[in-house]
């Protein structure tokens, strides 16, 4: 009898939801249930309007499928082809956000369930109802314009009679106000060449106008915000970039990122965003978003086999580098050396290799002789290093060689889209996350012979520090709102990384991280300690932003697979989790193809969609430049003693300790 119950209990699930084994309906797991593909991700993805502005919980709801296919498409249409155009949207979807796991899969899945014989007959007759449905609105509709056009033409017919006994009434007076009709004439014309200086000058502050939704401001402009203040620069040099005006390095500069929506406050050269502001402005600025977004250096790991090093550098100081590569080799040849320790080894083994067979290189480096050497030259120098140091866990790649972020080319091809060819920038250097067979960019890097050239440190800069944005915002895009993109500046002997991150409301700022140094001959082999340390922390952070990628690919997996029970059990994500950062950002600047001026396009959307504009409140509001003190004051509500907790530290206003345990306990 138990069986028996159990039985009639399957059976009414499958009778109620309409799914069996083999056909289970898929849910929108990992995904904001809310998500929808909007008309300007269909016309960028190339993908049927048929399901636009759906949400993807929704998906798998025939009535909803339905009403939706018909509100999206006019009539003439039959089910069949509006249910190939649906299974069509799927297929593209899928295709189209292989970056975004979730979505991509979830997708696939909807195209698969609709595909089945069964929930396809289903989903036919909903679009047979909606579709007689609205014949008959239009039937009414036509009626109802029917007998609007015929009371619109009777009174039209009434007024025209009523006009020409008017006009006929106005000849008679006519002649006696001819004189008060040329005054007046004399009179408008002067108002209109007063008026016409008037609009210019509106035009003129409706382009000063525009402003950023970003509402971070320093101490000494209150009114104009960053982001806004760096736009308007950077269209201010766009309009003598497209008019052929010889520009500096360093405006080109301030063209491109304040384009991009870029705040880089690494650059502290003349003719820099420095420029935009003031002294104090720059300098608190700079001060506030290093302490923000400063990471802290990891320590070397016990494999890293320092002693050794420190030992092999000693060995350099008496008997010379061959000695010291030796006793390298002879530790890397030990039964007791771990294969982690071995790739430590090689590093240094490859520092003292390079100091002792390149030595009319590194000169040439330096500028000490006039050979000829290319940038692989130099990047025989430190590709080993980053090869070495990435393979130590395995779980990134480096990729060399000019190539191209596939997401920035998309970016590009939609910036210009009248023209062939268009590829996004062609980086020296990527280091990449594989997940599920799709390139994840994580950090990218440009390479230069010396830093003597200043030009084209400052071009590599902009196109490292955009093309970091173009990663935070694929990042951002697939729902990791924790992640950034890294740049990795190399002149040279010297190299620099740096941060972008997404910071406001339509402002991303670029921060100065960390320095390497390759040494220059063996009295500054110790130099290598700092340079391996930042290296060893770049690596760090980006496997943690890896492992954030392979959880949420495995979260995913794990939910096509779940039970009924799981699924009804399952708790949605939030949309404040999820998909908070999504109106944040911000398009590219990309140069024009073949770098024709004339063809330069200022991004749309720079300051936002005008539908996403709301209005800051003064909690919003961040005004850099104020002491410490004063901002505390302001933002937090501190005991009698001074004492408050913000973001599980306790700070005390009146002293200016912090402390991360309670004070009183």
């Amino acid at each position: 009898m138990t069986s028996r119950k159990l039985y009639t209990s399957s059976v009414g699930l499958v009778a109620i939801f309409g799914w069996n084994k083999e056909m289970k309906r898929p849910t929108p797991s990992e995904l904001d249930y809310n998500l929808k593909i909007d008309e300007h991700d269909c016309k960028n993805n190339n993908i049927d309007f048929v399901l636009k502005d759906l949400k993807v919980k929704h998906w798998c709801d025939a009535e909803k499928l339905a009403k939706r296919c018909l509100k999206n498409k006019a009539l003439p249409l039959d089910s069949d082809s509006a249910i190939r155009m649906i299974l069509n949207f799927f297929k593209k979807t899928n295709d189209a956000y292989q970056s975004n796991y979730a979505l991509s899969e979830y997708a696939k899945r909807c195209r698969i369930y609709w595909s089945n014989n069964e929930n396809k007959a289903l989903l036919k007759r909903h679009i047979q109802d909606e579709i007689r449905s609205k014949q008959f609105d239009l039937e009414i509709t036509r009626s109802k314009n029917e007998k609007y056009n015929l009371r619109r033409a009777a009174k039209a017919k009434k007024e025209a009679t009523e006009a020409n006994i008017s006009y006929q009434s106005a000849l008679f007076v006519h002649a006696a106000v001819q004189n008060r009709v040329l005054e007046e004439e004399r009179r408008i014309s002067t108002l209109s060449e007063s008026s016409n200086e008037t609009v210019d000058h509106d035009d003129c502050c409706e382009n000063r106008g525009k402003k950023e939704d970003d509402n971070i401001f320093t101490s000494e402009n209150q009114a104009t915000s960053i982001a806004t203040r760096i736009k308007n620069a950077a269209e201010s040099v766009h309009k003598k970039y497209v008019d052929g005006v010889p520009l500096s390095e360093n405006e080109i500069c301030v063209m491109s990122l304040g384009l991009s929506s870029i705040l880089n406050t690494d650059n502290n050269s003349e003719h820099s965003q420095k420029s935009i502001f003031s002294e104090k402005e720059w300098s608190d600025l700079s001060a506030y978003y290093k302490q923000k977004y400063q990471i802290a250096t990891c320590s070397l790991p016990e494999d890293a086999c320092h002693n050794v090093w420190k030992t092999a550098v000693n060995v350099v100081n008496e008997k010379g580098l061959f000695y010291g590569m030796k006793y390298i080799a002879k530790i890397q040849s030990l039964p007791k050396t771990s294969e982690k320790s071995y790739k430590y080894l090689s590093i240094y083994h490859h520092v003292l290799k390079i100091l002792n067979n390149e030595r009319p290189l590194i000169d040439a480096i330096l500028g000490k002789t006039t050979i000829q050497i290319s940038e692989l030259d130099v990047f025989d120098i430190w590709s080993p290093i980053f090869k070495d140091l990435i393979n130590i866990n395995g779980l990134l790649r480096f990729k060399k060689g000019e190539t191209v972020n596939g997401y920035s080319t998309n970016n590009k091809r939609q910036q210009y889209p009248e023209t062939n060819g268009i590829m996004g920038f062609r980086i020296d250097f990527r280091i990449l996350y594989d997940r599920n067979g799709t390139e994840m960019d994580l950090a990218a890097g440009e390479l230069a012979i010396n830093s003597r050239c200043e030009n084209k440190v400052i071009h590599d800069q902009s196109k490292l520090l955009r093309e970091a944005k173009d990663i935070t915002d694929s990042h951002h895009s697939s729902y990791l709102n924790n992640n950034f993109g890294w740049a990795i500046q190399i002149a040279g002997l010297e190299g620099s990384c740096s941060t972008v991150n997404l910071d406001r409301n339509g402002l991303y700022v670029g921060t100065p991280q960390l320095e390497i140094e390759f040494p220059k001959d063996e009295r500054e082999l110790h130099k290598l300690d700092n340079t391996l340390t930042v290296l060893h922390t770049l690596i760090m952070d980006l496997e943690k932003q890896a492992r954030r990628m392979m959880c949420q690919s495995n979260a995913v997996k794990e939910s096509a697979s779940s039970s009924l029970s799981e699924i009804f059990n399952r708790e949605k994500p939030s949309e404040a989790d999820v998909n908070s950062l999504k109106h944040y950002q911000r398009p590219t600047y990309y140069t024009p193809p073949q770098k024709e001026r004339t063809k330069s396009v200022i991004p749309k959307a720079l300051y936002g969609k005008m539908c996403l504009k709301r209005k800051n409140t003064v909690e919003d509001t961040v005004i850099i430049g104020f002491s410490n003190r004063q901002k505390k004051k302001k933002r937090h509500n501190a005991d009698e003693f001074g004492w408050y907790k913000d973001d599980d530290v306790w700070h005390n206003e009146c002293s200016g300790e912090t402390s991360e345990s309670n004070p009183y306990e």
